[in-house]
């Protein structure tokens, strides 16, 4: 793929992003996408085959955005605390990409992914973007790893990040926290305090949590084979 070719689908996931993120995707049609990006609509059949294919295309970037970064975070993680703030502090960098993808993924009427997309929506993939580098540094401090709890630390760490980095991306929550003071050090206070209190209690109550066979709990339990996470 040359250049120009490359720039022309680039386009086109750009503008198919903001429009799928402020309309709808039923709201937003091809021929609205081609227009948007100045392209023909022959350029994006020829790219992305539908509007179906074309959104998952996105879903998948962003996801695989996330996951990657996540794991370079890990590498230089001390603990799960720092690794918890450094996330968050990344999804801040990125706030209005990150609100944009939000609100694409939360779009209704979308039809499900085929091919290789699938595999997104079928399980397979464990948790949100990056749930195995955390899960990995959950067992790490731990130990032997208990896997309902750390499916459940992880879900809660990913519901508090996103929440704070969506929220403070918001006007009104912006002049909140400038008018509440909330600063950068109050906030790393609030987030490794969550992030201590989800270990404290998985190491506190380890075999306490429920063995739920539903296909995250199977997979996670699968996935945490203590002497691979270890290494």
């Amino acid at each position: 793929m040359n250049q120009k070719t490359q720039d022309t689908k680039e386009k086109i996931l750009a503008t198919a992003q903001n429009l799928f993120a402020s309309h709808g995707y039923d709201g937003t049609s091809v021929r609205d996408i081609a227009n948007a990006a100045d392209v023909n609509l022959a350029a994006v059949n020829y790219h992305f085959r539908n509007k179906q294919t074309l959104y998952w295309e996105i879903f998948v970037r962003a996801y695989t955005w996330l996951e990657s970064t996540i794991e370079e975070l890990g590498k230089n993680a001390e603990n799960t605390e720092d690794l918890v703030w450094k996330v968050y502090q990344h999804l801040m960098q990125k706030s209005d990409y990150l609100s944009a993808v939000h609100r694409t993924i939360l779009t209704s009427n979308v039809p499900g992914p085929e091919g290789d997309h699938k595999v997104y929506t079928e399980n397979i993939k464990i948790g949100p973007p990056g749930a195995m580098t955390i899960a990995r540094s959950i067992v790490k401090e731990i130990g032997d790893p208990d896997p309902a709890g750390v499916l459940w630390a992880v879900s809660s760490i990913f519901s508090s990040v996103f929440h704070w980095a969506l929220m403070f991306n918001a006007s009104y929550f912006q002049r909140m926290k400038q008018t509440m003071n909330i600063t950068e050090e109050s906030m790393k206070c609030h987030i490794t305090l969550h992030t201590r209190a989800l270990m404290e209690y998985l190491k506190a109550h380890k075999g306490d949590f429920p063995q739920i066979e539903d296909l995250a709990c199977t997979n996670m339990r699968a996935a945490l084979d203590v002497n691979k996470l270890l290494t």
